[in-house]
């Protein structure tokens, strides 16, 4: 997925695809009553050419989709707004696409082994984990880093905020970013940020053991349905030192929903967690 490339696109190919089959309609019938090559149809299926708004009203009709939801589908392929996050030329593509897709999903589900989740950590933290990275950057680069961050944490609050469902291990509570003021300052924004009704926080103790993701994290994003019955995948992201992965075949993202499942199962509950994280403020950074 291109920095330019919408995930409300991806939304569209997925809906039309789905509507096609659904209807009984072959590649080759769709694409002969649009008037273009089955080729160009493979495209827009598959979210690399952007669907025209023109090609989704002719085929929604042809799909048998009522009037209602063929102008949501309209309406979708219609958006042309770039992301507040376009402005940082720095951020690489594959983390744009990133941003790209947690802006639009309405739940999340976070499994950090090493570090707070970055949806729920302060400037100053941040600022020093970017900062520890030998390819880090100028500091005026860390700087647009920090920022992104922080304001990808507006899907937190607001009208209709992201439910973010965390778990992470205890480790990253032990493990010092920056000064102790830096990760006081951190855990007690973690405890404030336990309080919301939209976020699920939970910690793997250390008495947990090994555990079935001791070596990954990973971020489960879900979208909400456009039509009904029919869904748009879960995506997951998983990042490396030099990029990232998306998967969305069903068979693998399901593997991970499993994983985070169990996880939830053998963290400490968002209460036991709470203290747990005021005790090691208490015990560490008093």
């Amino acid at each position: 997925m291109s920095r330019a490339a919408s995930v409300s696109q991806r939304i569209v190919a997925r809906v039309m695809r789905d509507a096609r089959t659904r209807a009984g309609k072959t590649a080759a019938d769709a694409s002969a009553r649009a008037g273009f090559a089955q080729g160009t149809l493979s495209k827009y299926e598959r979210s690399e050419n952007p669907f025209p708004v023109s090609v989704v009203y002719r085929l929604a009709d042809y799909y048998g989709l009522t009037p209602e939801d063929r102008d949501k589908l309209c309406d979708l392929a219609g958006q042309k707004a770039l992301g507040w996050w376009h402005v940082y030329r720095e951020i690489p593509d594959w983390f744009a696409s990133y941003v790209a897709f947690e802006a639009e999903a309405e739940q999340l589900q976070s499994c950090e082994n090493t570090t707070i989740p970055g949806l729920l950590q302060t400037a100053d933290y941040a600022r020093a984990l970017l900062s520890a990275d030998v390819d880090a950057g100028t500091p005026e680069q860390i700087e647009n880093q920090v920022e992104v961050r922080i304001q990808r944490q507006e899907r937190l609050v607001g009208e209709n905020p992201v439910h973010l469902s965390a778990v992470f291990d205890e480790v990253a509570l032990h493990r010092q970013a920056g000064e102790p003021d830096v990760m006081r300052h951190q855990l007690e924004s973690l405890l404030e940020q336990s309080q919301l009704s939209n976020v699920d926080l939970r910690v793997l103790p250390f008495d947990a053991g090994v555990h079935t993701a001791s070596e990954n994290s990973f971020m489960i994003m879900k979208f909400p349905n456009v039509i009904a019955g029919v869904d748009f995948v879960d995506v997951v992201y998983v990042e490396y030192k030099l990029g990232s992965l998306y998967l969305e075949d069903e068979a693998e993202t399901s593997g991970f929903s499993r994983v985070f499942e169990r996880l939830q199962e053998v963290a400490l509950d968002p209460e036991q967690s709470v203290k747990l994280i005021q005790r090691i403020m208490d015990e560490r950074y008093a």
